[in-house]
């Protein structure tokens, strides 16, 4: 069986949409082409307005800059808030999770939602579903491989 290669990051924490394909150059077109990550954040209790400015803008945290995030908020309740978050690059190292910490919000879930066209709604949790490459991605494959399986 051919070989089967992540398509970008998914931290480890982090549920959700993960790309995987058996074409390594398609991935790494897919990964450097900056293409829309939403993610659904829950956190406990309300966040002030301010905070929330205050990561939009980003800023220094433990010694790194971090970029300012492009959020809403999707519901805010007592208990819990979910705010939707849109980035053009992995968030391998956490960053969102780091960003929320640092204004004293307990991240209880993170979930990538979309990945490019790719959606996770109508896949069960564990499942896989084959999906054709987009028309404009065809170029950039170097194998006769062409689908990807969203997780």
């Amino acid at each position: 069986p051919p070989h089967v290669v992540a398509v970008g990051g998914l931290p480890y924490h982090t549920q959700g949409v993960q790309l995987l394909t058996n074409d390594p150059a398609l991935a790494r077109y897919v990964t450097a082409r900056g293409f829309l990550r939403r993610f659904v954040i829950e956190v406990r209790g309300r966040i002030p307005r301010h905070l929330l400015d205050s990561i939009s803008r980003g800023g220094h945290i433990d010694g790194e800059q971090l970029p300012g995030l492009d959020f809403r908020v999707a519901h805010e309740g007592r208990t819990k808030t979910f705010l939707e978050l849109n980035l053009f690059h992995d968030d391998r190292n956490g960053d969102i999770r780091k960003m929320l910490k640092a204004i004293h919000c307990q991240v209880k879930m993170v979930k990538r939602v979309q990945y490019g066209p790719f959606f996770v709604k109508g896949i069960p949790r564990g499942c896989t579903r084959e999906a054709p490459v987009p028309k404009d991605w065809l170029p950039h494959t170097s194998c006769i491989w062409r689908t990807f399986a969203a997780v």
